[in-house]
């Protein structure tokens, strides 16, 4: 199943109002918000010109996603090997496929030139 996109928000940056991409937490095969509802805005450090938003993960939303993770262990390891094999295929494969997307992110989230 392909996750759902990350949805956008409406953010005041350099004195005027612009949509944005938000990110939020991926926990029990669902992207979700922080528990305290808590986000931050990620500036280009090259730039300061606000990119993007991401949930801010607390102690609960971590342990949110251990608890799922221990939950869904026994079905991992009855996969076998060749199962989890698949499983981490195509998770490589989806990561492939959004490679440019993903570059792009992180190229505006550090301040870094692709070429670097």
């Amino acid at each position: 199943r392909r996750p759902k996109r990350s949805s956008g928000v409406m953010v005041l940056a350099g004195g005027g109002r612009r949509w944005m991409q938000h990110y939020g937490l991926w926990i029990s095969n669902a992207e979700v918000e922080a528990a305290s509802g808590s986000r931050r805005v990620v500036a280009n450090p090259a730039t300061g010109d606000a990119v993007y938003t991401t949930a801010m993960a607390s102690a609960a939303d971590v342990d949110a996603a251990v608890a799922s993770a221990s939950a869904c262990q026994p079905a991992w390891e009855a996969m076998g090997a060749r199962g989890r094999g698949r499983v981490l295929r195509g998770a490589a494969s989806a990561l492939r496929r959004r490679l440019g997307e993903l570059v792009e992110t992180e190229c505006l989230g550090t301040g870094r030139p692709l070429r670097e």
